[in-house]
């Protein structure tokens, strides 16, 4: 396929083009063009990366200067013919525009062209030329999901903003190869890709008179500031000062605190990398979107606000007050705040099953809920539902499935077939990417459930690879990463009826809780985001880890039961591990409850299949091997554990 992309004018612009662009040149058929203007930030940017370029030469309509408005008139009515020529001799098949008005003689002529024209809005308020090309184009994708004010297309999606992707895949910067020590704290001002003459006074001040022991500071002034900036100022040796910095999102990464501007690229960054920051709006661009972009941020509590609009009120405020570098939102908080909605439900679960949960979130797809109160599932699931900003379903299993067909069709009251919810969940994660879904299966059978979840223990597996369910024959629809399924058993006495899959793959939760009270929730929680929880248990990796004894006690036990039938530890289920207790100890647990946890919920389940466990003569000495291995944590360990029909340790 073809394509031209066209943006300009900004970084806010042009970086969400490069990143799509970035997702065009995997296909190594594909081909592409890039038109901006000839004298702003693209016209060097994009060629410097050897990007095939055409330059526009045309500007933005002024308000008080009616001599240039003439002449951009006739500027635009010469880009729209040169325009139509590009579209004649490259002939794309679709257009991709991300703002700027150099976008609008590109769409106008891709459409008298028939060509497809689609939009992207970074912002919360769409631009001036968005707005008019909304009406015209095949469909506007939205960064924000309250971005559609004055767009005019009856298609609009909420995409996000795809700079985020590469945002969320970069890896850290080493701060010390720019001088800065790795144990003290960092703070990024970054004031857009060209800066800001109008706040680098009020930065000038903080940069002279904020110094502490356990703090550095890297100041972006944007390529126009910058030699004015470093000629004339005096400050102290722990701030460092540059024009332009790459791999932002990287440094991010690295940061404890970012002080900027709040551009849509800038804020897809900032919730990519999870960075605390104090958002300074510009003033200076239309319809303030910029103040609307930070308020999202504000709202989800990870942002402090300066409105530079009134300078009496902006010279008022000191940077240094906003400055909390507790800010960052833990998994303790988290784990705090999923009790919290639960009592707001009044449903009273013990703060180790939350732990538990939280944990298995992140290191598996496939959860098995034990409970001896089932009556209290839907209280659960719309507790789950609104930590997780997801609307999930439930469908009831039955003893005579035998394929994935089961999940995906039912009949309904007409006797027709008819898409279950299960497929409307999948299919939902597919499009809300960055969030944690899930579905539930309930009544499930385990003797047979390997039967109809074939597909979804493959997921289970190697989620990182591309797994699909067969809808029918035409259509087999893609897994995404981002989902989670949850299985209810039809019986309490499951633990060794699993077959081997899905006791490898599977975590198994016993949930603790009871009916309480509703206490009112008085404050607002963020949803969890997928991208967030798993680059949060990443930060803690190096904090939160089993020691080298307690994973010795696990290598002796797998090796004992190892001389009684084959089975190893697999790398799979180590580093499932390894992420339930960088989890559950950084959301409060301590490495003995988290060794206890895992012992429960995942070791156990992973050699419940063995023929070992069908015998009850068996029962006693994998008692005395548990305790031999595991000592103390034993007892815990085995608190659940049952073999046929013998009761409950």
């Amino acid at each position: 396929m073809k394509f031209i992309l066209t943006a300009g004018g900004t970084g806010g612009h042009i970086y969400p083009a490069l990143s799509v662009l970035d997702e065009i040149k995997k296909d190594k058929n594909n081909e592409y063009l890039y038109i901006g203007t000839k004298d702003r930030m693209e016209s060097d940017l994009i060629p410097s990366m050897g990007i095939p370029y055409e330059g526009l030469e045309i500007y933005g309509l002024s308000k008080t200067n009616i001599i240039r408005d003439i002449k951009n008139i006739k500027c635009i009515s010469s880009s729209y013919k040169k325009c139509l020529k590009i579209m004649d001799e490259f002939k794309p098949d679709a257009v991709i525009a991300f703002g700027g008005y150099v976008t609008l003689p590109v769409c106008l002529a891709a459409k008298k062209k028939g060509i497809s024209v689609f939009l992207h809005e970074q912002n919360m308020l769409p631009g001036k030329t968005n707005i008019f090309l909304s009406s015209k184009v095949d469909a506007v994708f939205v960064s924000f999901k309250d971005g559609t004010r004055k767009l005019k297309c009856k298609n609009i999606i909420y995409t996000g903003n795809p700079v985020s992707q590469r945002a969320i895949e970069t890896k850290k910067y080493n701060k010390t190869d720019l001088g800065f020590s790795k144990d003290k704290k960092l703070i990024i001002i970054v004031m857009g890709s060209l800066g800001s003459t109008s706040v680098n006074e009020r930065l000038l001040d903080f940069l002279r008179s904020y110094e502490r022991d356990d703090t550095e500071i890297l100041f972006i002034t944007g390529k126009k500031s910058y030699a004015d900036l470093n000629n004339n100022l005096i400050v102290p040796k722990s701030t460092k000062i540059v024009p332009f910095f790459e791999n932002l999102p990287s440094l991010m990464k690295s940061a404890d605190l970012i002080i900027s501007r709040a551009g849509a690229s800038t804020i897809a960054e900032i919730m990519a990398t999870k960075t605390p920051s104090i958002l300074i709006p510009s003033p200076y661009v239309a319809n303030n979107h910029q103040y609307y972009n930070a308020l999202d941020l504000v709202n989800l509590k990870v942002a402090e606000l300066i409105e530079e609009k009134n300078n009496s009120i902006f010279e008022k405020v000191d940077i240094k007050d906003k400055i909390d570098f507790d800010s960052k939102s833990s998994l303790v908080q988290l784990t705090e705040n999923l009790k919290k909605i639960f009592l707001s439900k009044g449903l009273i679960v013990e703060l180790s099953t939350i732990r538990s949960l939280i944990s298995a979130i992140v290191s598996t797809k496939i959860i098995i809920l034990d409970s001896k109160v089932k009556e209290l599932f839907p209280i659960f699931f719309d507790s789950l539902k609104e930590f997780l900003g997801f609307e999930s379903h439930a469908i009831t299993a039955s003893d005579d499935w035998s394929s994935s067909f089961n999940l995906c069709w039912n009949k309904n009251d007409e006797n027709n077939y008819v898409i279950t919810d299960f497929i409307t969940d999948i299919y939902c994660a597919s499009k809300l990417k960055n969030n944690i879904c899930f579905s539930v299966i309930n009544e499930v059978n385990m003797e047979n459930v390997d039967m109809y979840l074939k597909e979804i223990l493959e997921y289970a597996s190697s989620p990182n690879l591309k797994h699909t369910i067969k809808v029918n024959k035409q259509i087999d629809l893609t897994i995404p990463k981002n989902m989670l399924f949850i299985i209810v058993p039809k019986s309490n006495d499951f633990i060794n009826k699993k077959p081997a899959k899905l006791s490898q793959y599977s975590t198994i939760i016993h949930l603790l809780m009871r009916e309480e009270k509703k206490i009112p929730l008085n404050e607002d929680i963020s949803c969890l985001s997928y991208s967030y929880l798993h680059s949060l248990v990443d930060d803690y990796k190096n904090d939160f880890y089993l020691s080298e004894n307690n994973w010795k006690k696990i290598d002796s036990f797998i090796s004992c039961l190892n001389l009684k039938e084959n089975i190893e530890l697999s790398n799979k289920c180590s580093l499932r591990i390894e992420d339930y207790v960088t989890t559950y100890m950084a959301s409060g647990g301590d490495e003995f409850q988290a060794l206890e946890a895992v012992g429960q919920e995942i070791l156990l389940p992973y050699v419940s299949f063995l023929d070992y466990f069908k015998d009850n003569k068996n029962y006693s000495s994998f008692i005395e091997l548990t305790n031999n291995c595991f000592g103390e944590e034993a007892n815990e360990i085995l608190r659940y554990f049952k073999i046929q029909e013998v009761s409950e340790v």
